[in-house]
């Protein structure tokens, strides 16, 4: 499929952008969250909060990453009681993830301290230049993800 100029041009600066974006956010959640979560271990939190009870293969999918990087990761965030993992008493072999109650602190934390250091590079911007931004990550979203509208996970 041959993709116009004008496409292939905004692909180029949606990508770069979200990168800058990503590193900016991530570098709030690291510098400024108390819980000092890596992006990997957010997305993942992020992920079972929305998803409580999956398994290790489920979060490993979205995620991208592979069944040993995965299984690293979620017992780092068992040991720090930020994730838990719950015998299934039908099946032994799964074993579901849920947020503890501080991994749910440590989400909301995490994430506000990301919000907050692209708010500081957000600010002055005039009241149009900001709605115009939030309507394009809008069309973005359902461009992206057309299953979950608005979804910026």
């Amino acid at each position: 499929m041959q993709l116009s100029r004008d496409v292939a041009g905004c692909a180029a600066e949606v990508l770069e952008t979200s990168l800058a974006v990503t590193r900016l956010a991530r570098a709030g959640v690291r510098q400024r969250s108390p819980a000092r979560l890596t992006l990997s271990q957010l997305r993942a939190l992020g992920f079972i909060r929305s998803n409580p009870g999956s398994r290790l293969n489920d979060l490993a999918d979205h995620l991208g990453l592979g069944a040993p990087t995965t299984s690293r990761l979620a017992a780092q965030l068992v040991g720090r009681r930020l994730l838990t993992r719950r015998p299934d008493p039908t099946d032994r072999r799964r074993s579901p993830l849920y947020l503890t109650p501080a991994g749910r602190r440590a989400v909301v934390l995490a994430t506000a301290a990301g919000a907050a250091l692209v708010a500081e590079r957000l600010e002055g911007l005039r009241p149009a230049e900001l709605r115009l931004i939030r309507r394009a990550m809008r069309i973005l979203a359902l461009r992206v993800d057309p299953g979950e509208p608005g979804a910026a996970e």
